[in-house]
Order: structure tokens, then sequence, then C-alpha cells
């Protein structure tokens, strides 16, 4: 009876670390280290990282259960937050506030 309560109580979810610390270092990291070189080639193999090696061993950890879900849909999503990190890190301009 004691892990049908365990079920109710609201936790912070395993993949709360790949999605809060490792992801967003591992794109800074990217972003830093050769800076001149294509952001669609870092994309590419931040993507293949994440979706074919990061994940795969959160799984082989028990840390991440895919329902349905490969691996290769989470390679364009990451591709996607890759360029949007770069766009967003090197714009020289922002638009002023309106007050």
């Amino acid at each position: 009876m004691e892990d049908a309560y365990a079920l109710m109580i609201p936790t912070i979810p395993a993949f709360g670390p790949w999605d809060l610390t490792v992801l967003p270092v591992t794109v800074m990291f990217f972003i830093q280290f050769k800076p001149h070189r294509s952001p669609i080639i870092k994309a590419i193999i931040f993507g293949s990282g994440a979706a074919f090696i990061g994940e795969p061993i959160f799984k082989w950890l028990d840390l991440y259960e895919p329902n349905h879900w490969k691996s290769i849909y989470s390679f364009p999503i990451y591709i996607f937050i890759y360029l949007a990190s770069h766009f967003i890190s090197t714009r020289k301009h922002y638009k002023e506030l309106d007050e």
C-alpha cells in the first residue's frame, strides 16, 4: 500500500539534472569553443551526442524511460535548442524596452 502513496507525491523528475545542468553547460561549451566554426556543424554534433549518447546513458541508468519515443525524435529538437541558444548568445543589439 505504501507504493500507491509514493506515486501520488510529486517529486522532481529524474531527468531534471540532464535538462537543467548537463545540456546548458554543454551548449555553453560548444558556443565558446571555436566560436568561428559553423553553428550548423556544432548543432549536429551536439544533437547527435545528446540524442544518441546522452539519452541511452540515462536510459541505461534507469533515469529515463522513453514511452513510445525514439532517440531520433530528439535529434532535431536538440539541434533547434543549440541553434536558438547560439542565435541568442551572438546577438549584438537588443531592442529597447518601451515604457
